[in-house]
């Protein structure tokens, strides 16, 4: 059935998956407003294309409701190439790094889970000729601004850099 999808909620296991050409994904906006709501269940307000080289990024506004006013309203819906969605393993780890830095203090942004629980969905499409399947997490959006849009002082280099040996130490094994 061509434009069909499928969604698998899955923790990790990319041992079975078999090789595939590299592919970006290139969901519209209505695609990925529908994942959100039905991989992470939320209701989405808003959704704007972000910059990505190899995956696609979505900035995701949610409507709030009454039982979650706590929560987050702007995230960032990460769906990953081909390539990379052939490895959940590393996603998983990447996202693992995210929550560990982030109990630690840094400023990093929180991994979503989906309704099922875990961290990364596996979404296959039917294109009609082939099925092709992307990994699928949110995170918390960060808001700022990219620090090359930036005028950068000294004093700013220093505090970079002292976030980056920070960052060294805390994962040193």
């Amino acid at each position: 059935m061509p434009g069909a999808y499928f969604l698998l909620d899955i923790m990790s296991s990319g041992d079975d998956q078999q090789s595939q050409a590299f592919t970006k994904p290139t969901f519209t906006e209505a695609q990925a407003s529908a994942l959100v709501e039905s991989i992470f269940g939320f209701k989405v307000s808003k959704i704007q294309p972000l910059p990505s080289y190899d995956d696609q990024n979505f900035h995701v506004h949610i409507s709030r409701s009454q039982e979650t006013t706590d929560d987050p309203v702007e995230y960032v819906l990460k769906i990953s190439n081909t390539k990379s969605s052939q490895t959940p393993d590393l996603i998983e780890m990447q996202n693992h790094i995210i929550m560990f830095l982030r109990a630690a203090g840094f400023p990093t942004a929180s991994v979503c889970r989906t309704k099922g629980d875990n961290t990364i969905s596996l979404m296959s499409i039917d294109s009609g000729s082939e099925i092709k399947s992307y990994l699928v997490r949110m995170l918390t959006y960060l808001p700022g601004r990219p620090i090359a849009e930036v005028a950068t002082s000294h004093q700013q280099l220093y505090e970079i850099g002292r976030l980056a040996a920070r960052l060294d130490k805390a994962l040193e094994l």
